[in-house]
């Protein structure tokens, strides 16, 4: 039984791992996307401005000093290059756990049992090598 419960912290550790290091990328790719998206927002400002004063250049408006202004201070929807980036989702289970034959492990498995008293379990048998981030 024991043998079983170490696979498992093994296998549970390993899913850990990989949740913290995808989680870490994750929050890198925000960072760096994020960046651009300011940027890429700020250049198509620029270019429907640009876009509006070249209007009024070719334009045979009488006013172009207003109509220049009104290219200053033109409002641009960038609302269409915002990035939802969603939010990391709770983990499905706990990453850490007891390892077999540590006292709460023992208590848990065993020692809480109603059958215990009568039938005590034999020697534990611990895991071969410590799972490394889970507590013994």
């Amino acid at each position: 039984f024991e043998a079983s419960a170490c696979l498992h912290a093994t296998k549970q550790e390993g899913v850990c791992g990989c949740r913290e290091r995808t989680i870490s990328h994750f929050e890198t790719r925000h960072k760096t996307v994020s960046e651009g998206e300011a940027i890429r927002q700020h250049i198509y400002k620029s270019a429907v401005q640009m876009g509006c004063f070249i209007d009024v250049l070719v334009n045979d408006a009488t006013d172009k000093r207003e109509a220049l202004q009104t290219c200053k201070e033109l409002p641009v929807d960038v609302s269409h290059l915002e990035i939802a980036f969603g939010l990391v989702p709770d983990a499905a289970t706990t990453c850490s756990q007891a390892l077999p034959c540590s006292e709460s492990w023992l208590s848990h498995e065993y020692g809480a049992k109603a059958w215990h008293n009568r039938a005590p379990a034999a020697a534990c048998a611990a895991c071969d090598t410590k799972v490394a981030g889970t507590p013994t």
